[in-house]
């Protein structure tokens, strides 16, 4: 019986897993924090009766759930490298077309 692959293969699950619990930990905190900035920026826009506050702090909590995530996989180990590139482009398309509408009040192509 080879029993030196058994304790090779433990030895790598139990080197693996400080570096699981930080991203699991990660995660939870960054998860935390981006309802605490949802609440705080819906509060902001209710204390001022503006309107669209909770499509703001949703929008806003969904790009920071995002960053986290992606920055939890990479620290569990996870190459994100595509996801990262395809979110960067996405993301910096959506925030070209809100230029464009709030600088010049509709979203029409030159």
């Amino acid at each position: 019986m080879n029993w030196q692959f058994i304790f090779l293969e433990i030895g790598n699950l139990l080197s693996y897993l400080p570096r699981l619990f930080s991203a699991i930990a990660l995660f939870m905190v960054g998860i935390y924090i981006a309802k605490f900035i949802k609440k705080s920026i819906q509060d902001f826009y209710n204390s001022f009766d503006f309107a669209g506050s909770k499509i703001i702090s949703s929008l806003v909590f969904y790009i920071i759930a995002i960053i986290i995530t992606i920055t939890s996989l990479n620290q569990a180990g996870i190459d994100t490298t595509v996801v990262t590139n395809n979110v960067t482009l996405i993301l910096g398309a959506f925030l070209l077309a809100m230029h464009r509408w709030i600088a010049f009040g509709s979203l029409t192509v030159v």
